[in-house]
């Protein structure tokens, strides 16, 4: 099955670099990853432009 290429055998959860086979811990940490990240644009936002506007510009030229 193509599924056993990217999840954990008998699973549908996708492999992970954590390591974790259980749907409420992965769950967790996404979200306590995610809370990192958040904070870390939010005490150094990137710098450039990246509105939506622009962007599409940038897919018509």
């Amino acid at each position: 099955m193509a599924d056993e290429l990217y999840c954990y055998p008998g699973t549908d959860i996708l492999r992970n670099k954590l390591d974790i086979h259980d749907h409420e811990k992965l769950h967790i940490y996404e979200r306590k990853l995610t809370m990192l990240r958040l904070r870390e644009l939010i005490k150094r936002p990137m710098e450039g432009n990246f509105d939506l506007e622009y962007h599409l510009e940038c897919l018509i030229r």
